[in-house]
C-alpha cells in the first residue's frame, strides 16, 4: 500500500470524513489551527474536530459577551 504524497498546499482527506459531513476547506479558524499546530485534517479524529468547533463557539460567545458589556458601560472589575 502506498502513502499519499500531497503537493505543496494540498492535504489528504478521507472519503469517510466527507461522507460524515466534513467539507474542506473548513473555516479560517480551522485552517489557522491546523497551520499553527502543523497538523493535517487526517491527523484529527472526529471528536477532535467537534472539540475544536465547540472551542470556537465558546470563544466567539465570550468575545460577544465582552463586547456587549463594554458597549453598555459595564465593568468586569469590582
Amino acid at each position: 500500500e502506498s502513502s499519499p504524497q500531497p503537493e505543496q498546499g494540498e492535504v489528504v482527506v478521507f472519503v469517510d470524513h466527507l461522507r460524515r459531513g466534513f467539507s474542506p476547506p473548513g473555516s479560517k479558524f480551522f485552517r489557522d489551527m491546523l497551520n499553527f499546530f502543523e497538523l493535517r485534517p487526517q491527523d484529527l479524529g472526529p471528536n477532535s474536530i467537534i472539540n475544536l468547533r465547540q472551542f470556537k463557539c465558546s470563544v466567539k460567545y465570550i468575545f460577544k459577551q465582552s463586547q456587549s458589556s463594554l458597549s453598555s458601560g459595564s465593568s468586569f472589575t469590582s
